[in-house]
């Protein structure tokens, strides 16, 4: 959960519109915060960790320049955390060669 509010807040939230009116570009806010949002997710390893979380933060970046609602970013985050860490729990990665 505090992931989501946390990056949310972070990125969508603060950068976004700072970065807008720093640039004057709606696309620039959306890019270098789903950029920073993929860089954020660095520490996980891979470099599929840090794609799959910038192309998120683009959709949550698009998102909440059109809708202008945090809050709802903010459940779509949770959502996505929960369900992943649910499938996650499910698979047994020993059987696994990739992992």
């Amino acid at each position: 959960l505090t992931a989501g509010v946390v990056e949310e807040l972070l990125m969508r939230g603060y950068m976004q519109p700072r970065i807008e009116k720093i640039y004057k570009n709606q696309y620039a806010g959306i890019a270098v915060s789903a950029l920073l949002f993929g860089i954020l997710h660095m520490t996980y390893g891979t470099i599929s960790q840090v794609i799959i979380p910038l192309f998120i933060g683009v959709v949550f970046a698009l998102f909440y320049k059109k809708y202008s609602n945090i809050k709802i970013v903010i459940m779509c985050h949770f959502m996505y955390d929960f369900v992943s860490l649910m499938i996650m729990n499910l698979i047994n990665f020993k059987h696994l060669s990739v992992f």
